[in-house]
Parts: structure tokens; C-alpha cells; sequence
């Protein structure tokens, strides 16, 4: 093989490495930035379950507040409660 068609092969092979490794790191930045937005989407989650059992006020967005002791929660801000 000569010197040209080497060099017209590796540029191929150089430029399909190049895409597929930009494609790879696209994939990268976006499982972090879901990876991230898991665990900002839990946080609520994870507050009101460490407060089971305990007291608490809850005041919905009309204004109407609610008191009792926080008996669980779940996905969807169910908030079953004792008075």
C-alpha cells in the first residue's frame, strides 16, 4: 500500500474516531446532568421522609394549613397524617 492511500484511510479512520468519540462524550455530559437532576428531584423526597413521625405543618398553596403527625409519604407528596 502506498503512502497516499494510507494516509486517506487514516484520515477515515481518524475522523469516524473523532465523531464517535464526541458522540461518547456528548452521552457522558448528558447521564451526568440526568444523574444530577435525580438526585435534585429526590431531595424533597428524602426531607419529608426523614420527618415520618414527627410533627408537622403543612400549608397548601390556597393558604389552608394542616397540623398532625407525618405518617408517610410517597412519589406523588401523599402526605397520610394522624391529627
Amino acid at each position: 500500500m502506498c503512502v497516499c492511500v494510507r494516509a486517506r484511510v487514516c484520515a477515515r479512520v481518524c475522523a469516524r474516531t473523532s465523531a464517535l468519540a464526541r458522540v461518547f462524550v456528548f452521552l457522558l455530559i448528558f447521564m451526568h446532568l440526568i444523574a444530577t437532576l435525580a438526585v435534585l428531584l429526590q431531595l424533597p423526597l428524602s426531607l419529608l421522609r426523614a420527618g415520618k413521625d414527627n410533627p408537622m405543618l403543612v400549608e397548601l398553596k390556597n393558604g389552608e394549613t394542616y397540623n398532625g403527625i407525618l405518617i408517610n409519604c410517597d412519589i406523588w407528596y401523599v402526605l397520610p397524617s394522624s391529627p
